[in-house]
């Protein structure tokens, strides 16, 4: 049983020196496995668990193991094949030794998912029949164990457009969501997560027949379950918030225009909404922030005329300028740029609330006493000054004079900054991919060209003193990198 222990942690640490002995190591858990000794059963499967997680890392798009270092797909397929023709399933359905099962279940769930599509069907059915039905256990760890193995399942490429599996493994989490342990809430919770993660991946397809065929009364469910599982501890809250952002931003027009929806929306929105403001753990709250980014994603949702947008956007702006944690204002930051057209933002005053509130938040972008919050500055700074910047090339004519009061009173503050992020281009941070500097750049000309675009009444100051801030702000920079001749994209006066 020690020697079991030893091969499980030279599988976790040393990786790439048990891999060219993966089919040996498979006999030796077939043979442990079929031990009439649970316990020497249980380390057999807990090596097998590190096995499958090492050959799931070599495969990851972030690994650094070089392709031609990877265990082929087709002998991970064999090595799996090989388990699920061995003592595996009579351990999955062991209900004398719960642990044996949990454990069987983590092992299970290890599978490399382009080896899982290549089983024999047979082999595949078996995974999800059994996962399915040992989520009806008694057993609270064995319960636990297989909420999560669903949750890692519903994201496999080859199983996330079965429209049946997909339904069968959400009705299957929703039970586990209303268990009595923590635990297999918790585990049901980041379940769910995973699960409308991949109803928004199914959206991007181009075939829409995913979206048609999904149930709108389990959608319902799901909007409701997670609607609850908001109001539970932190570890089931920050992916049940995570859920509602997804599930709103998936519903169809069909779904939105249907009276039984509007409820729940406004129901799903104000979980959202008390979550955002709420004194949760970080994670908590931006899994919340974004969540909100996540439904403004949605065009189909009344954004801008709804007696809850004011509501969502004073949550956000609330947070963006006084929340302790950095990450979590960048988050609202970013949400805050997520709308892409002006009539989502709302009456002029509410526009007006948010653009004052993005400058403030850029004034204090530097207040923390927290000295690990000083690393996220220049994030927080980039995500304001995109927002900022977003929110100018959507302007309309009625918006004017309030950015040209908030620039007068903070112009130069908020230009300093915009050349610091047109400078140095919006490094990485949690909210995407970095810009660079010409991007940066690009965005600046865009709010430019739209001021330019304006049709402003006679005698109209705004538009030209926010045009003016904008050239130079351009020409600044223009100067600063060195470049010779004219000025390109720059309006005449």
């Amino acid at each position: 049983m020690l020697s079991l222990q030893v091969l499980a942690l030279l599988a976790r640490g040393y990786f790439s020196m048990t891999q060219a002995y993966l089919m040996e190591l498979g006999e030796v858990i077939c043979k442990c496995m079929g031990e009439a000794d649970p316990s020497i059963q249980l380390h057999g499967a807990k090596l097998l668990e590190e096995l499958g997680t090492g050959l799931i890392q070599q495969y990851k798009p972030d690994s650094t193991v070089a392709p031609d270092q990877r265990v082929p797909v087709f002998l991970v397929v064999t090595f799996w094949t090989m388990m699920l023709n061995g003592p595996l399933p009579r351990a999955l359905q062991n209900s004398e030794h719960p642990t044996l099962q949990a454990s069987a279940c983590d092992a299970l769930s290890s599978i490399l998912p382009e080896a899982f599509s290549s089983l024999p069907n047979d082999r595949q059915i078996l995974c999800i029949t059994v996962l399915l039905g040992l989520n009806d256990s008694k057993n609270r760890l064995v319960k636990a164990a297989t909420s999560r193995a669903l949750g890692v399942y519903v994201l496999f490429p080859c199983l996330r457009q079965d429209v049946i599996f997909v339904a069968d493994t959400a009705n299957a989490i929703l039970m586990s969501l209303e268990d009595k342990s923590p635990n297999v809430r918790a585990k049901a919770a980041w379940s769910l997560g995973n699960l409308t993660d991949t109803l928004i991946v199914n959206m991007e397809t181009p075939d829409p027949s995913f979206q048609e065929e999904f149930s709108g009364l389990l959608l319902l469910k799901m909007l409701r379950s997670a609607i609850e599982a908001s109001k539970d501890k932190d570890k089931v809250k920050s992916n049940a918030v995570r859920a509602l952002g997804n599930l709103l931003h998936f519903l169809q027009p069909s779904h939105i225009e249907k009276p039984t929806f509007a409820e729940i929306i406004e129901e799903s929105i104000q979980a959202l909404i008390s979550t955002v403001l709420t004194e949760a753990a970080m994670k908590v709250r931006w899994n919340a922030c974004y969540a909100m980014g996540n439904v403004f994603k949605n065009p189909a949702l009344p954004l801008g005329t709804a007696p809850w947008t004011s509501q969502a956007y004073n949550a956000l702006t609330s947070v963006v300028t006084s929340c302790k944690n950095f990450k979590v204002r960048i988050r609202s930051a970013a949400a805050l740029s997520v709308p892409g057209k002006r009539e989502q933002y709302g009456s002029v005053e509410q526009y007006a609330r948010i653009w004052n509130a993005l400058v403030t938040a850029l004034q204090k972008s530097e207040d923390t006493i927290d000295f690990l919050e000083f690393k996220y500055c220049a994030s927080l700074r980039t995500q304001i000054c995109q927002a900022l910047i977003h929110l100018l090339s959507l302007a309309s004519a009625s918006d004017l004079p309030c950015i040209k009061e908030i620039l007068k009173l903070n112009g130069n503050m908020v230009q300093s900054y915009i050349l610091q992020f047109l400078k140095s281009g919006a490094e990485g941070d949690d909210t995407g991919a970095p810009h660079s500097p010409q991007e940066t750049d690009q965005m600046v000309r865009m709010a430019l060209k739209h001021m330019d675009s304006i049709q402003a009444p006679a005698g109209d100051t705004a538009r030209r003193a926010i045009m003016g801030f904008l050239e130079e702000i351009l020409a600044i920079c223009f100067e600063s990198s060195g470049s010779q001749g004219a000025l390109p994209g720059l309006t005449n006066p």
